[in-house]
């Protein structure tokens, strides 16, 4: 576990050394208790896809019939204007 500082404005840190001792808890459990509920109500990154994946109107098949016309492992890559760019 680690060591941080946080500044609260006044009022809520009284309040929150309030709930601690009405609760009998300390204010370091109550605070990673809250901060916790706060991470588990947030949504889960979104991982954003690169490249062709990132066209939804493609699929494998696309993709090989794609490769077998052009792609020629013995020569050197052309830039060739993308077929599926929007």
């Amino acid at each position: 576990m680690e060591k941080t500082t946080l500044y609260l404005p006044t009022e809520l840190l009284l309040t929150f050394r309030g709930l601690a001792r009405r609760t009998g808890r300390s204010q370091a459990a109550l605070m990673r208790e809250a901060l916790q509920g706060y991470m588990d109500q947030q949504e889960a990154p979104h991982f954003h896809s690169i490249g062709i994946a990132e066209h939804s109107d493609l699929n494998a098949e696309d993709i090989d019939e794609w490769l077998a016309a052009n792609w020629r492992p013995d020569e050197e890559w052309r830039s060739e204007p993308d077929p599926y760019s929007k």
